[in-house]
Formats: structure tokens, C-alpha cells, sequence
């Protein structure tokens, strides 16, 4: 059985329907006098509840306004906001942390509480030493406001302006937050010769006008307002990655200027295709990863046992990643100052790596990421982005292998579960691609165990759980956090744990277990549940609607054979029906059976889900696919004397 249209011709109609109610058309056009410093209204502060309130606190409003100065080649973005306090216990610190690209000028920070006191509203101004800015990465600083003994009704307020340091695209205007807001806006002033390409990271509405145009000097200013009302806090949901670029937001991205009196018109990477060949011939880029003999004499010593290129490129992977230490603060370094200092960004680490293949003989280039976004564009789109990671690329015999070097957890050719999401931009002048960033291994798991029964009150089951490829290092990733990987201590007794060596892509577990099955008086009737290990008893999508895109951490399988030892003068009762349905388009599918076969009850199950990322539309699919697992693997098996 496929999941299908009845699910589909109900969804689209829950969908609209919810978004009507998290989203409200308002009309935003006119001036923010709502919005002026200090006006802080003795009611705004006795007000003890609101829409918002149960989450303990509220924007009350986020307003940025982006202009350009006289001359029109400065850009300034002027921030304003005021949050109200309901529950103080619920305010967090990020609330008053700005990140800002570090080169741009901060100037006129400000921040004030207000608090009703004794019938009047009492105004606390932060002072110098309350208002700081720190380096967070070797490219942002953080602009911090330390608001002091907050209290419950307080109104907390600040703003500040940046000026950019170059033309460059307009900071990423986020309408959602962590809490819930009551309105957020942006309103642009843009010079008639700058042309900008707006887009969201999301399909999720906003409300946009164009105001008008006025005459400054010579040249027409284009103002724009966008805008939201009423818009839920943003919370990580079950399988998203808690992708915090997922809220509700707006980008401009610059394209062209037309500076007056020149005849040309000015493009910024009009498309993918002229930005891969423009960073592919950059000294400082793509042509430093090639030609680099001081490096030969570091390869003969690291792949001189290693047979074909593929071994040789797996031990340049391992010494880079094992030897170089990343510093994700670290500024950006020649590919001889990183070989050299033997540490680095993620970006500068795996350009050492793709320089060291490259030398080698083994062809190589970087991969380049921003959003998952970006996986919707193709090579001619006319845009301009920004890329925040860099990955290395590296074609052997056919086979591909997306890698990160700067990861001393990670595989040859794998990448965590956050990094693959989307697509990636393969910088290669002579095959310029999107790169799939979210095929590669696949996390299997093979439960198998042989049940029988010591005494009616013990049942003993020998469990051999096998994890393959993305299994085996997700394994080691958890086991590394915890500090042991031992079974649950909910059962009576585990014995025998054995793992494979660490380096393989397999990792065995096996163990004992006793079970205390559940034996009525009479000792007439046995249950127990069958599914110890490896089944599924939760169901994470039980919400009505999905926000976020679900995003597993990769396309994976749990298969499941355990078999039972039914006790003498006893036979199976319980009827499980079996299961066998899949979703839509081939992407997953769940088999179950219980059957008895003379004294041996058998179980099999199979679950699989053969894409990592998977859209809204399909939130309902995988929510009944779900529903139909947890409630079969909850089902206990029950025998019954003759």
C-alpha cells in the first residue's frame, strides 16, 4: 500500500489553513512613530499578558531601516527593538547578542529598561561598560547588551547603527525570532543605481510595498517596506537540525550598479557559472591549490606504502585531519602559512587538503555551501551569494567523495548530519556543478537476537546489532559524547560487548539480555515485549503542521530478525497483522510480520527511509507512516497455555 491521495487532497487545505492563523496581513506603510526611542507608555508596562505571553516574553517590535548616505555609496543599517518581559526566568541572553561582519563600523549603541515603579515608569540607561563587542570568528564580532536584575513586566530596549565597509548584499532581514514577535519590519532606501535581487530561504509569506520614490539631488531613492505581524516564536522541530536559517526571512542580494556618469553598468557575479571561473583563476584561490612541489616531499612520506590513488588520497585525509588543528577563529592563510603552522579555519584546512591531492596527482576542488536554499538555483541563475563553508571534492575512478578535513571524527568521504543538507557549489572551471550533498553512506542497523526461556520468569535473548557505514560513525560519535556506548540499564542483566576495530565501517554489539515477562496468576498467559532493541515506540511528528523541512540525518535502514522460544505446553495467541506499505515516490517504506513456525515464534521488521530531506508536502506521508510503525512495534506478543 502507497500513501497517497487522500492525504494529499486534504493536506494543502490544513496547510492554508494554518498559515492564516500564524500570519496576518496589516498595512505597514507610513512613518515608525510607533517606533520612537523612549516612547515607552505607562500601559505597555502594566499590561501582565498578551497573545504571547505564556512564552513569557515578546517582541513588541524589530524594526530595521537600511539607507544610503548623501552621496548614496555608504549603506547604513539603523536596528531598533523592544522586548517585554513576562516571566523573567524565561529570557534568554542571545536575545541581546548581534553578530555583525567585523569590518563594518558600529556606532551609537544604546540600551535602556523601563520598570513601573510607584505609579510611574522608571527609566535605566545601560551604561558603557553594560554595552560591549567581542571577536566571535576570524570574520564577526558580537555586539552584547548586559541588561541588569531584569524583572517580571520590564520593557528592555536597544538600538545601534552599522555602516558597511563595502557594497556588498544587505544583511539577511530575519522576521521570526526565538520568541514570539508582534511585528517586525525592514524599510529600504535604495539609490535608483543599485539593483538588488530579493529572495527568501523559505516559501513562508511576508507583506512587501514599494512606498514610493523621492528626489535626493540628481538621483531618484526607491522605498520599500516589508513586513510581518503576530508571528510565532521559531522552535527547533523533531528532525530539522534545528535549522535556525529556516525563520521567516528576506534577502537582498546586489547585483549590479550603474554609477552616474559611467557608461557601464557594474555586475556582481551575474551567475554561478562566472563566480566558479573567477574564484578557479583567483591567485589567491583556485590557482594556489595547484602547483605546490614544497609539498611533494610531505606526500612521498605519508602515501609511499599506499597502492592506487584512493589509498593515497584516504592517508592524506587521515594525517591532515589528525595532525592540523582547527581554530574556527582563525584568519585565512596561504596554503605555505597553513603547512607551515600545521592549523587552520575549516575553509583553509581543507584547501591544504585539496592543494595536497592536487599535488599528488589526485584531482581535486573546493565545494562550496551558504543554505540548503541554495540547492534551488541552477548555474544561470543571475545572483550573487554568500558561502559560509568549504568542503574538498575529490573524483577517483568515477567515484565521488565529498570530505572535511578540518573534522578529526569524520571518515574519508563523509560528512556530519548538519553539513549534509542541500547543495554544494563545485568550483571547477571545467565541470562547474551543484554537488548533492546529502548522498554518501547510509545508516544501517541490523538487529538480530535468539530468544528462549531460562524459567516462565526469565526470558533470555543473545542480541548480535550491527552498524553499517553511517551507522558505525554516528555509533562513534555517540560513544565519544557519553564516554561508554553500554546498553540501557533497564533490563536485568547485559553481558559480552564487543566493537569492531574503529577504523572499519562496521561496528558489532553484542550482549545478554533477561527480560521479566508479565505471567498472570494461573500462569495461563505470557506477555512481553518483543522489540527490547530496535524497535520504535515514539512517533516525533505528531504535530498538525510542520514549519521545517524534516531532515534525517541521513537516508537509513533498521532491519530486525529475532526469534522466540516459545516454553513447552504454550502457544502464540496474539494476531499481529502484517504490514507492508511505503510512501510516496519510492522514498521509504515499512514491512513487518509475526508468524509462529512449530516451537519458534519469528519476527521481522524492516523500516527504511531512502532520502535524507523530505518537504512539507510530505509531512502527512511520513506522520502515518510513523503512526502505523510506533503502533505495531508497541505491541506486546502474548502466549497462552494449552
Amino acid at each position: 500500500m502507497i500513501l497517497g491521495a487522500d492525504i494529499a487532497r486534504n493536506y494543502p487545505a490544513m496547510r492554508s489553513a494554518t498559515l492564516s492563523f500564524i500570519f496576518f496581513s496589516i498595512s505597514l506603510i507610513g512613518q515608525v512613530d510607533w517606533a520612537s526611542y523612549g516612547l515607552v507608555r505607562p500601559s505597555a508596562l502594566q499590561q501582565d499578558s498578551s497573545w504571547a505571553s505564556d512564552n513569557g516574553v515578546e517582541i513588541l517590535f524589530d524594526l530595521a531601516e537600511v539607507k544610503f548616505d548623501k552621496s548614496g555609496f555608504e549603506i547604513e543599517l539603523h536596528r531598533h527593538k523592544r522586548i517585554k518581559v513576562y516571566k523573567k526566568d524565561s529570557l534568554k541572553r542571545d536575545q541581546f547578542e548581534i553578530p555583525y561582519v567585523k569590518e563594518d563600523r558600529l556606532k551609537k549603541p544604546r540600551a535602556t529598561l523601563y520598570r513601573w515603579k510607584n505609579g510611574k515608569v522608571k527609566k535605566t540607561e545601560l551604561r558603557s561598560h553594560q554595552i560591549g563587542s567581542d571577536i566571535q570568528d576570524a570574520s564577526t564580532k558580537v555586539l552584547k547588551y548586559d541588561f541588569p536584575d531584569v524583572e517580571d513586566g520590564d520593557i528592555l530596549e536597544f538600538s545601534y547603527d552599522l555602516v558597511y565597509n563595502e557594497w556588498r548584499n544587505l544583511d539577511r532581514w530575519w522576521f521570526q525570532d526565538k520568541i514570539p514577535t508582534r511585528r517586525s519590519d525592514l524599510i529600504l532606501e535604495v539609490p535608483e543605481y543599485f539593483e538588488f535581487i530579493e529572495r527568501s530561504s523559505t516559501d513562508l509569506p511576508y507583506d512587501r510595498f514599494q512606498e514610493g520614490r523621492r528626489k535626493v539631488g540628481d538621483y531618484d531613492l526607491h522605498i520599500y517596506h516589508y513586513g510581518m505581524e503576530f508571528i510565532p516564536a521559531f522552535f527547533a522541530e523533531p528532525f530539522s537540525n534545528a535549522r535556525y536559517d529556516y525563520r521567516r526571512n528576506v534577502i537582498f542580494e546586489l547585483s549590479s550598479v550603474h554609477i552616474p556618469g559611467v557608461v557601464d553598468r557594474s555586475y556582481y557575479a551575474a551567475d554561478f557559472r562566472q563566480l566558479v571561473e573567477e574564484l578557479s583563476t583567483s591567485p589567491r584561490f583556485g590557482r594556489e591549490l595547484r602547483g605546490n612541489p614544497f609539498l611533494n616531499s610531505l606526500i612521498d612520506s605519508v602515501c609511499s606504502a599506499s597502492i592506487g590513488s584512493k589509498a593515497c588520497a584516504i592517508k592524506l585525509y587521515d594525517f591532515v585531519r589528525k595532525e592540523f588543528q582547527f581554530d574556527h577563529s582563525a584568519e585565512n592563510q596561504s596554503v605555505r602559512a597553513i603547512h607551515a603552522s600545521q592549523q587552520g579555519n575549516r575553509w583553509d584546512i581543507n584547501r591544504y587538503f585539496i592543494a595536497l591531492c592536487n599535488q599528488s596527482g589526485i584531482r581535486s576542488n573546493p565545494v562550496l555551501l551558504n543554505t540548503g536554499a541554495s540547492s534551488k538555483y541552477s548555474l544561470d541563475t543571475r545572483v550573487n551569494t554568500q558561502f559560509d563553508d568549504l568542503y574538498s571534492f575529490i573524483k577517483i575512478d568515477g567515484e565521488e567523495y565529498v570530505c572535511d578535513a578540518s573534522n578529526k571524527n569524520l571518515p574519508f568521504g563523509y560528512l556530519t548530519p548538519e553539513q549534509r543538507f542541500g547543495s554544494g557549489l563545485l568550483v571547477d572551471s571545467k565541470d562547474a556543478r551543484w554537488i548533492n550533498l546529502e548522498s554518501g553512506p547510509e545508516d544501517q542497523r541490523i538487529y538480530s537476537a535468539d530468544f528462549h526461556f531460562d524459567t516462565l520468569n526469565n526470558l533470555i535473548g543473545a542480541f548480535n546489532v550491527l552498524h553499517k557505514d553511517y551507522a558505525a560513525y554516528l555509533f562513534l560519535i555517540e560513544d565519544s559524547q557519553q564516554g561508554s556506548h553500554m546498553v540501557t540499564e533497564d533490563y536485568q542483566k547485559t553481558e559480552s560487548y564487543f566493537v569492531n576495530d574503529s577504523d572499519s565501517v562496521e561496528i558489532v554489539e553484542q550482549f545478554e539480555v533477561i527480560l521479566n515477562p508479565t505471567i498472570n496468576d494461573s500462569l495461563s498467559t505470557i506477555s512481553f515485549d518483543p522489540l527490547p532493541f530496535g524497535g520504535i515506540k515514539h512517533n516525533p511528528f505528531t504535530q498538525n503542521f510542520r514549519q521545517q523541512p524534516i531532515v534525517f540525518p541521513s537516508p537509513f535502514e533498521r532491519r530486525v530478525s529475532y526469534s522466540f522460544k516459545i516454553p513447552a505446553g504454550y502457544k502464540l495467541i496474539s494476531r499481529m497483522e502484517p504490514v507492508d506499505i511505503g510512501l510516496p515516490d519510492d522514498s521509504g517504506y515499512f514491512r513487518f510480520r509475526i508468524s509462529q513456525i512449530g516451537e519458534m515464534v519469528v519476527l521481522s521488521s524492516q523500516f527504511k527511509i531512502t532520502k535524507k530531506t523530505f518537504y512539507q508536502e510530505s509531512y502527512p506521508y511520513l506522520q502515518r507512516i510513523y503512526s502505523i510503525l510506533v503502533d505495531k512495534h508497541s505491541e506486546n506478543i502474548v502466549l497462552k497455555k494449552d
